[in-house]
């Protein structure tokens, strides 16, 4: 998994934008408009800080979210039953594979071994 862009390897216009966004917890515009057509705006792109504060606040949220469900199953295997002594085992299932139409919401979600997990695959237990 790839780290977010450091702020420093950023414009520093985009920087202030991303800072900005990240302290009051809401989003830059998502698109800066272009060129001046009466009304209308003659070109439309997505915004470079918007991008970069979406990656973090996924990423950010990802962690959290991971985090919720280890702190309902506790360190135990919802297939096996089991304790997980070592996080580096620990992997997040989903119950209803993604390939059958499972959502990743936090019901669908369940805390496993790697080595089960592995084994589960695809399938519907």
């Amino acid at each position: 998994m790839s780290n977010p862009t450091p702020l420093g390897d950023l414009p520093q216009g985009v920087q202030d934008e991303v800072r900005l966004a990240l302290e009051s917890d809401q989003a830059p515009p998502k698109y800066k408009y272009f060129g001046d057509a009466g009304e209308k705006p003659m070109a439309a792109i997505v915004s470079r800080a918007w991008y970069e504060w979406q990656k973090r606040y996924r990423r950010l949220r990802k962690i959290v979210r991971r985090q919720r469900i280890i702190d309902r199953d506790g360190m135990t295997c919802r297939l096996c039953g089991d304790s997980i002594t070592d996080t580096a085992d620990l992997h997040i299932d989903h119950i209803i594979p993604v390939s059958r139409g499972g959502s990743s919401r936090p019901s669908n979600l369940q805390v496993t071994h790697a080595a089960c997990n592995l084994a589960k695959g695809a399938k519907l237990l």
